[in-house]
């Protein structure tokens, strides 16, 4: 008589969540024209934020966290004349992979900013990053960004903290276009895992690329491609990329840059648990990167930031923290 048949083990689920958002300005508002919606993104919620006078963006998520291979596609066009903050609730947690056949082909799943050699890192001999890559084959998770900033727009992309679980496999992408006369404030953070619990650099992979660019020519691009252990922070708890985008590149600009960047500098150096630094590496472009040692730290050097930016960028001073 034969013996039991194993059952066979449930196939996973792969949620593919969508949040598009077109916003346009009417009179003296911005509105949302149009948006879709499908979980696990949640639904839209354009407010008058803290009463700053610039529209806030919240975007939710009911899940609580993305699962192994989740999609979030984050769609955003910020229409012409438009001002908003977009913000998240909290930080985006992401759970830790399953051990699972590689996907099609035996890659990381494709993003719209693939194309680029850094999506491909090479080990020291040449061929694919042999870690990194099995690493990415356990059903990564994928969160792919694309936010367009139309002419005389000022948009803020202003997320709280990316928060990769142990054995997470992660793939971030982050694209940001923005038209010659608008102007962008930008962060992306991440977190060394959940380190009260111990979980210091145990995801499996967390690959980040941030892409900026101006009417399509490359402004910026940024990333991390990190396997597990090791200490790549430093000590610190969060380290944050801030990005500052110009409006209408001029004579005056360069020393505008400089100056905003000598400005978030010396903001950054007076913070308690902070290392922090800045630069103007294009003559319409700031960047500071931001090591905090918790989560207090960092945001309370962020909002330092943004009100710094905020004053060059002519939008009013916000209100209250991002926290």
């Amino acid at each position: 008589m034969p013996g039991p048949v194993a059952a066979p083990a449930p196939a996973a689920v792969h949620r593919r969540g969508r949040l598009a958002v077109r916003l346009e300005r009417r009179g003296s508002r911005t509105v949302v024209a149009a948006d879709e919606v499908a979980f696990p993104a949640g639904t839209v919620r354009l407010t008058d934020g803290d009463g700053d006078g610039l529209r806030e963006l919240q975007i939710t998520s009911p899940s609580g966290g993305l699962l192994a291979g989740d999609r979030l596609d984050t769609i955003v066009e910020a229409g012409a004349g438009t001002s908003v903050s977009l913000v998240t609730q909290g930080a985006t947690r992401v759970y830790r992979a399953r051990d699972g056949a590689p996907a099609s082909g035996g890659d990381p799943p494709a993003l719209a900013s693939t194309g680029d050699p850094r999506d491909h890192p090479a080990d020291a001999n040449g061929g694919p990053a042999s870690d990194h890559a099995s690493a990415g084959r356990a059903d990564p998770t994928v969160l792919d960004t694309s936010i367009a900033v139309a002419a005389r727009a000022r948009v803020e992309w202003v997320p709280h903290h990316l928060m990769p679980y142990a054995d997470a496999a992660v793939h971030q992408r982050t694209t940001i276009d923005v038209a010659a006369s608008g102007a962008l404030l930008a962060w992306e953070s991440v977190a060394a895992g959940r380190s009260a619990r111990g979980e210091r650099f145990g995801w499996r992979r967390l690959d980040t690329r941030l892409r900026i660019s101006r009417d399509g020519r490359p402004l910026l691009q940024d990333g991390a491609d990190l396997g597990p252990g090791g200490e790549p922070f430093d000590g610190a708890d969060l380290v944050s990329t801030v990005v500052v985008v110009l409006p209408d590149p001029a004579a005056s600009s360069a020393s505008a840059a400089r100056g905003l960047a000598d400005d978030l500098a010396d903001a950054l150096a007076d913070r308690p648990g902070v290392l922090g630094s800045a630069s103007a590496p294009d003559d319409a472009l700031v960047v500071a990167r931001v090591l905090a040692r918790d989560a207090p730290a960092l945001y309370g050097a962020l909002h330092a930031v943004r009100v710094r930016a905020r004053a060059v960028l002519e939008l009013p001073a916000p209100g209250r923290p991002v926290a």
